[in-house]
């Protein structure tokens, strides 16, 4: 799809472009939408990921070279409520500076709080714009016990909500579950033409099998990303006691930005030796070297509402490595992804679980014919960037001929 001049989207992202997770979900898809589309780039970032200048002038260098601006501001955390009410003025000041000064054809807006400023900017200026809504803000809130659901401003919320699913251009949803969801709790504000799914998608050339991980000596259980908020650690560390019965040289690894302290803290209620468990943190074009080491990946959250709209972008990552899977039921589309598709164990509760029973899953997971090429194709079928940046191509273009 080529276009005779390129488009101009304000593309608003509440997750930081120096977090890893803003490098694989944010910019590398603008790279692959950059040919069609100028992007101006708000993104929030935090306070300790601000110091690291080097990383700035990098990822700055990879902007100016795909004609994308970045714009990059603090996040406030504290107090929760009235911090976040902040960081959306913010984003209103910044984008009316945007807009008077250009002609945006589309407000991209990632997450709620961007979302609600989209829908302002879209009263004030008219512009279409695409709420992605990553996942459920109000009943993460909920579950985090910062506001209760009887409370006046979860029901204003609430009503934000809907009135930015009504005016939204385009919906955008990680998973199938949190859009079967949506649709029976909203269905007279959502039209179902209007909404796609495009999971978190992973960059195929980076995040590729290498013969390194046929080189271990023992199992190695590995788990990516945060550690804290919904995921449940207590149920890693117990699986890997459970792992230690059959594989008594087994390591777990944990890549993290998390305070180690954190996890460390909870090895005594598990009878795990600190010397089982390696806790650090790479640059994120390093991780894939990380992943190919191991056996299986590993990942547990609560299985709350919200999580029906979790994409857990680690599944993709090590799924694209070759690397069978664990994790639990209620989490987005993840228990048919791994089930259907045998590459990977999905569990109700690892503490209703016997070592014998769990050993012997992972064993027959391990001894499926080229497993590590099935768990490639999963990723490729599922996860493709490329086909994550083709399918955002065709919102964009539907949106702006509307």
């Amino acid at each position: 799809m080529k276009y005779s001049k390129k488009h101009n989207l304000l593309y608003i992202s509440y997750t930081g472009l120096l977090e890893p997770l803003g490098q694989s979900q944010v910019l590398k898809y603008l790279e692959g939408l950059s040919s069609n589309y100028s992007f101006d780039l708000i993104t929030f970032e935090k306070a300790n990921d601000l110091k690291n200048e080097k990383e700035i002038d990098r990822l700055n260098t990879i902007c100016k070279s795909k004609n994308i601006k970045w714009i990059p501001l603090r996040y406030h955390k504290r107090p929760r409520l009235l911090a976040t009410l902040y960081d959306m003025m913010l984003i209103l000041w910044r984008c009316k500076k945007i807009i008077s000064s250009k002609d945006i054809d589309i407000i991209h807006s990632r997450g709620y709080i961007p979302g609600f400023a989209a829908l302002i900017l879209f009263k004030l200026y008219s512009i279409p714009y695409i709420f992605d809504i990553r996942g459920f803000w109000p009943e993460e809130m909920i579950n985090s016990g910062s506001i209760n659901r009887t409370s006046n401003v979860y029901k204003l919320i609430k009503k934000i909500e809907v009135y930015t699913f009504k005016n939204s251009a385009h919906i955008i949803s990680l998973t199938n579950a949190a859009i079967d969801y949506l649709i029976k709790k909203y269905p007279n504000q959502i039209n179902v033409e209007d909404i796609s799914v495009i999971p978190t998608c992973v960059d195929l050339e980076q995040f590729q099998v290498l013969d390194a991980k046929q080189k271990q000596s023992h199992f190695n259980l590995y788990c990516v990303g945060s550690v804290k908020g919904w995921f449940m650690i207590d149920w890693v560390l117990h699986v890997f006691t459970l792992v230690r019965k059959k594989h008594e040289s087994a390591k777990l690894h944990i890549v993290t930005r998390d305070d180690p302290s954190f996890v460390f803290s909870k090895l005594e209620n598990h009878d795990i030796n600190e010397k089982d468990i390696e806790i650090f943190s790479v640059p994120f074009e390093k991780i894939s070297l990380e992943i190919n080491k191991a056996n299986f990946g590993i990942f547990f959250y609560k299985p709350y509402v919200s999580e029906l709209a979790r994409s857990p972008t680690k599944m993709g990552e090590f799924l694209a490595c070759g690397v069978p899977c664990i994790s639990n039921e209620g989490v987005g589309d993840v228990k048919e992804i791994l089930v259907e598709n045998k590459v990977g164990l999905v569990m109700e509760d690892p503490f209703q679980i016997s070592a014998d029973t769990l050993n012997l899953e992972i064993n027959n997971i391990l001894e499926i014919e080229n497993i590590s090429e099935r768990c490639r194709k999963v990723a490729v079928d599922y996860y493709s960037l490329k086909k994550g940046v083709d399918m955002y191509n065709k919102v964009y273009s539907s949106v702006i001929s509307q």
